[in-house]
């Protein structure tokens, strides 16, 4: 979706995704030719392994615009919003006895053991914008101030850096932030002289 009229200009996206591999990895996905990992070494292509892949974002919405306001000043909001990933969750312990603590968790629930990437972390949400002023004098020159605002409503967004160790005391708690969103509210200030 695109509008442009003479003084906004505004921008929209939406994406469906639906992504599903053996390991939650998706081969390639990691920069290069791979084989699919099973989190079971002793059941690789076990009914566990088949699940969503670790970037398996059901939604995404992205709005942008560009509002020219009086006295040559310019607003430029973003925002971001997109639905919850998921993660593995593990048992935290050597139930086949292969050496290795990665089995599968056994939802307590059901009684029976999870798929790869079953639960999902929590949806993210993102509002930045920039806003910019212009001088401008003679043939050509112009001074352009701006700040830049990230995180506005100062979000914490975790995507799906939750734990997944069930023996964990903290299982099913973010542990870190998501990549590539801002981590707490931000403002950069700057100029730009074009001659």
């Amino acid at each position: 979706m695109y509008h442009r009229g003479s003084s906004i200009s505004l921008q929209g996206s939406y994406t469906l995704m639906y992504a599903r591999a053996y390991g939650g990895i998706i081969s390639g996905a990691l920069g290069g030719p791979q084989a699919p990992r099973s989190i079971d070494a002793d059941e690789t292509w076990g009914p566990g392994e088949w699940g969503p892949s670790a970037n398996d974002e059901r939604h995404r919405v992205v709005l942008s615009g560009v509002f020219s306001l009086p006295g040559n000043i310019q607003l430029s909001p973003i925002l971001q919003l997109a639905s919850a990933r998921p993660y593995t969750a593990t048992q935290g312990q050597d139930l086949n006895a292969d050496g290795l603590n990665n089995d599968l968790w056994i939802d307590p629930a059901t009684g029976k053991s999870v798929s790869v990437n079953s639960l999902r972390g929590s949806s993210t949400y993102n509002l930045d914008t920039r806003v910019s002023k212009y001088f401008k004098w003679g043939a050509g020159k112009s001074l352009g101030l701006f700040a830049e605002l990230y995180d506005i409503t100062n979000r914490a967004n975790f995507g799906n850096y939750y734990v997944g160790n069930a023996r964990a005391t903290n299982f099913r708690q973010p542990f870190s932030l998501q990549l590539g969103l801002p981590t707490s509210r931000q403002l950069q200030l700057g100029a730009r002289f074009s001659f």
